[in-house]
């Protein structure tokens, strides 16, 4: 009785909050990646050590898309997990490259956190 009462409660948790399930950050493997046409760009301040001159620069660059798939602890393929698809990002990797993905705050797109 208690045991079905516990995996009834555990049923109910994971239609509530599907994410539980899933550890909120991987490591994955880059699949395909793209350059994407937008464009980004911010303001920075730069100051050198040795004279105090600040300067001021504009940082440009173009998004990328990737695909990824989800790796076990030996670094091989989990076939469990589906491929991770359309994970925008400003760093540029290249297929092949390890990464880190998460699921932030029970999202069900990951974004990578870095490589």
């Amino acid at each position: 009785m208690i045991d079905e009462m516990a995996i009834t409660l555990l049923e109910k948790v994971k239609d509530q909050y599907p994410h539980v399930a899933h550890p909120a950050a991987m490591r994955a493997r880059i699949t395909m990646a793209q350059e994407l046409p937008e464009e980004y760009s911010y303001d920075i301040k730069l100051t050198e050590k040795e004279t105090g001159v600040t300067r001021e620069y504009t940082v440009t660059g173009h998004k990328h898309r990737y695909r990824v798939k989800v790796l076990g602890n030996n670094k091989d393929i989990l076939e469990s997990y589906p491929e991770l698809v359309n994970i925008d990002s400003r760093q540029a990797y290249q297929v092949g490259d390890i990464v880190s993905v998460a699921f932030v705050g029970g999202e069900t797109e990951a974004v990578i956190m870095g490589g």
